[in-house]
């Protein structure tokens, strides 16, 4: 279900030059759903709700790809009114295994979560004066609709307090028992966070705590299934769009069967036609996204 390259403009051209990254963060269509019970303020009243985020898609921050990640907020004020706040876009990179985040408004990024360690590793969170860390205690692997995940058993530590928590993240997902974006709010602040769905173009996940999700608070609206075709099916070196979708610019990505991006293009009004190089035989998945929503186009490589 996915793609290599494509062509032609600055924007595709400096993205492959660097060499787009594999997806095992951020795949297309990723988001999760939060609930917490947090209190505002050591004396303050205790919140309940959710968050939302949302992978909107990939821009260069001091040069190199980054993830945007835009967090919507829902409090629950009792009687049936919810308020909604925008929180902060998230901007993260993924590479060897660790998942960094855009510290401020600087171009500089610190360790967020580090996917890819082993048992007896440990990293500092970001933004907490290197007081807190998390460490590995246990390593396996588990299977998400077929796609085999790693999960990290943690242990949140404190240089002056010790064990904090216990925690489990997952490879592609996230953390199960904490903010996976904000994880250094201090304590008790932070609350109780804990992960109810993920879900991306080709895996869902529930924690096992959670009775449902709702994925359809302030996600961006998907094109119907119509709105685009890639003709032919199955392609050899290049396909072409049609679609009334089609109108106006549009960011378009390339993904193979294993989340793994091949290309990352945009796509100037009125283009159709996709170069697709030396794309590998195997299943593609186009994603399109554009001011009306976001749409996914599948095709086979010969």
């Amino acid at each position: 279900m996915n793609c290599k390259r494509s062509v032609q403009f600055a924007t595709a051209a400096l993205l492959l030059a660097q060499g787009a990254p594999a997806q095992i963060w951020c795949p297309p269509q990723a988001e999760w759903i939060q609930s917490f019970n947090v209190q505002g303020s050591p004396a303050g009243p205790v919140e309940h709700g959710t968050i939302h985020a949302r992978f909107l898609g990939d821009t260069l921050v001091g040069g190199l790809i980054t993830q945007r990640i835009k967090r919507d907020r829902y409090v629950d004020l009792g009687a049936g009114t919810i308020e909604h706040t925008e929180l902060p876009t998230v901007y993260t990179r993924f590479g060897n295994g660790v998942v960094k985040v855009r510290l401020g408004q600087t171009t500089e990024f610190d360790t967020l979560l580090w996917m890819g360690a082993a048992t007896g590793d440990h990293w500092l969170l970001p933004g907490v004066q290197n007081t807190y860390e998390y460490r590995v205690l246990h390593v396996d692997t588990v299977h998400v609709d077929g796609h085999p995940l790693r999960r990290l058993a943690l242990e949140l530590f404190h240089a002056g307090e010790g064990p904090v928590m216990a925690d489990t993240l997952y490879e592609r997902i996230g953390l199960l028992h904490a903010d996976t974006f904000e994880p250094a709010l201090p304590l008790p602040l932070a609350g109780n966070v804990q992960l109810q769905c993920y879900r991306d173009f080709a895996l869902s996940f529930t924690a096992q705590e959670a009775n449902a999700c709702d994925f359809t608070l302030g996600e961006v609206p998907v094109l119907a299934a119509a709105a685009i075709g890639v003709f032919p099916n199955p392609a050899t070196d290049r396909i072409t769009l049609a679609g009334g979708a089609l109108q106006g610019g549009l960011d378009a990505t390339v993904v193979d069967a294993t989340g793994h991006v091949q290309a990352a293009m945009e796509l100037r009004p009125g283009q159709v036609e996709i170069e697709l190089g030396k794309l590998p035989p195997g299943c593609y998945a186009l994603v399109l996204r554009g001011e009306a929503g976001v749409h996914v186009a599948r095709f086979i490589q010969l």
